[in-house]
């Protein structure tokens, strides 16, 4: 992915949805149902953050472990 862009989406997007979606990462992460889900969310958050993959693979990452 080019690096402007990662850069871009980083400063528009990344540093509030990483928050989020680390939070809503360990609120899973404190149930037993969700542990699984939660700990894999929680070692993904960089990777959304920076748009090392793209978001909605990340999600489709989270499915395949549920």
């Amino acid at each position: 992915m080019h690096i402007a862009l990662r850069i871009v989406w980083f400063l528009v997007v990344g540093w509030w949805l990483g928050p989020l979606w680390f939070f809503v990462a360990s609120l899973l992460g404190f149930t037993v149902i969700w542990y699984n889900v939660g700990l894999f969310m929680v070692l993904r958050t960089w990777d959304l953050m920076t748009l090392k993959k793209l978001p909605q693979d990340c999600i489709e990452d989270v499915r395949r472990v549920r």
